[in-house]
Formats: C-alpha cells, sequence, structure tokens
C-alpha cells in the first residue's frame, strides 16, 4: 500500500501551487491594507501640525507630544481590531467557517 501522497504526485503538486499562490495574494492584500493605514496615519499627523506646533511653543515636551501620538495609533488600532473581530465573528458561527 501506498500513501495518497505518493500515488497521486499531481494532486499534491496543485495543492502546494494552491497553497502557495494563496500566501501571495493574503501578503499582497496585507501590503495594500497596510499602505492603507499608513496614509491614513500620515494624512492625521500633517492636518494637525498648527495644533502641534501650539502644543510645543505652550511648553510641551516633543517627548509627550510623541507618546500622545502612539498612544492614538495604538487605539485606533485596537479600535479597528476589536471592530473586525466584531464582524467576523458572525461570519465564524456561520455555515461559512464551520469545520
Amino acid at each position: 500500500m501506498m500513501p495518497w501522497d505518493e500515488l497521486m504526485v499531481e494532486v499534491m503538486q496543485q495543492l502546494k501551487v494552491k497553497t502557495a499562490s494563496g500566501l501571495i495574494i493574503i501578503s499582497i492584500l496585507y501590503m495594500i491594507v497596510g499602505f492603507g493605514i499608513f496614509g491614513t496615519v500620515i494624512m492625521m499627523t500633517n492636518e494637525r501640525t498648527k495644533e502641534f506646533g501650539v502644543m510645543v511653543s505652550l511648553g510641551m515636551q516633543k517627548s509627550k507630544l510623541a507618546m500622545i501620538l502612539v498612544l492614538e495609533m495604538i487605539f485606533i488600532g485596537l479600535t479597528g481590531a476589536l471592530s473586525g473581530v466584531a464582524a467576523a465573528l458572525p461570519l465564524w458561527h456561520g455555515t461559512i467557517f464551520t469545520l
């Protein structure tokens, strides 16, 4: 007796190609989403340059201003991740992803 992967080499090769192409497509999608988020962060900071200037001129340390920006980015990221999970839960418990 031979295992099925040795018996059907073509099927095994097709599975490997399908897996590799899926990883390529997912990595491209992650790059697109990453550039979208990066663009949003750049626009958010560019629109608030006058606000940052006023804060620094009133005596706020630049390190504290940077920490505020980092905390805002973390909050925005967590909010997006939690809303994404909340939107995906009905699909996970539905008929699409049942095991």
